[in-house]
């Protein structure tokens, strides 16, 4: 297929597109069901790891449990073993990517697959493409919303300042912003029907908004701004910012986790660590993810396929 070919059916560009790894041929569409198994599955463990390490637990732990393995063999220490180990599993608590996030956007992926094969009949690599796109896409959503409200009601601007290292975290919502919308717009595209002469003769696929998709729509912004004006008793954290003098949190939308620039005269756009457990706290992040998530799925099944 040339690139005219390629421009019209992108996705047909793709289905008979192969990557050749040690001598042998993967072909990409062949694996759309399968990479739908291998996320729904994974969703899954990480919703088993998250029941049994915690409400507000995360990878992380895991992984700052081996770097305590790795100072205790490298630097000399007196500290047990075993009470290093988890010191350092301890302390990641509630400070990492929580496994709720895995289990969030994992299902989301899946359950948004299903629907885009079994009710509009996109498979292989078109599948596997606008399902990612669209949970990226809420991924993207969702974190900047929380790092403007973030930065607005905890006055710490740091989070969304395009320098680095926080820069990397604001490219990556960039990109998964950009590929939402395109998709959004390649679908819109796509959906019409044109005549031989380029006139639009119908649409392929139309949006019919369901009631489900208007009340989680509505349920998703109240608990939003359930989470902002939080009535429930707040633990606040306070400190000292070089340039700046003593800060507090809020009251106004609160975390589990306040990463503080506690340096504002240097050069690096990154906060430190203070955690706060909060299991109701924490369910509200988690809740509004869930809202939100739910919305993006309702969403994509309010698009009905048109007999032509």
């Amino acid at each position: 297929m040339g690139w005219k070919e390629y421009y019209q059916d992108p996705f047909g560009f793709f289905d008979k597109t192969y990557i050749r790894v040690f001598g042998i041929d993967l072909i990409l569409s062949k694996y759309h069901e399968r990479l739908r198994k291998i996320i729904f599955w994974g969703a899954w463990v990480a919703t088993i790891a998250w029941i049994l390490m915690g409400w507000d637990s995360g990878y992380g732990q895991i992984e700052y449990a081996l770097y305590a393995v790795k100072d205790y063999f490298l630097i000399s220490s007196r500290a047990p073993f075993w009470d290093q180990v988890l010191a350092g599993w301890n302390w990641a608590y509630g400070k990492t990517m929580h496994w709720s996030a895995f289990t969030i956007y994992g299902l989301l992926y899946w359950a948004t697959s299903w629907q885009l094969e079994n009710e509009l009949g996109f498979t292989k690599t078109r599948n596997s493409a606008y399902a990612l796109a669209f949970t990226l896409f809420n991924i993207g959503v969702f974190e900047w919303g929380w790092m403007y409200g973030y930065a607005l009601f905890h006055d710490q601007w740091w989070s969304v300042t395009w320098k680095m290292p926080q820069l990397r975290i604001l490219i990556q919502n960039v990109g998964f912003t950009i590929v939402g919308l395109s998709t959004l717009l390649l679908f819109w595209v796509q959906s019409h029907i044109h005549d031989e002469e380029g006139n639009v003769l119908g649409r392929l696929y139309t949006f019919k908004p369901s009631k489900s998709l208007l009340a989680i729509s509505i349920a998703t912004i109240a608990f939003a701004a359930l989470w902002v004006y939080y009535p429930w008793n707040v633990n606040t954290v306070e400190t000292y910012i070089e340039g700046y003098g003593p800060w507090q949190s809020s009251m106004l939308f609160p975390q589990t986790l306040y990463t503080v620039d506690t340096n504002i005269l240097d050069d690096v756009n990154a906060g430190e660590w203070f955690y706060v457990q909060d299991d109701l706290v924490h369910f509200m992040n988690t809740w509004v993810k869930v809202l939100l998530a739910l919305t993006g799925f309702y969403f994509v099944r309010s698009w009905r396929h048109e007999e032509v």
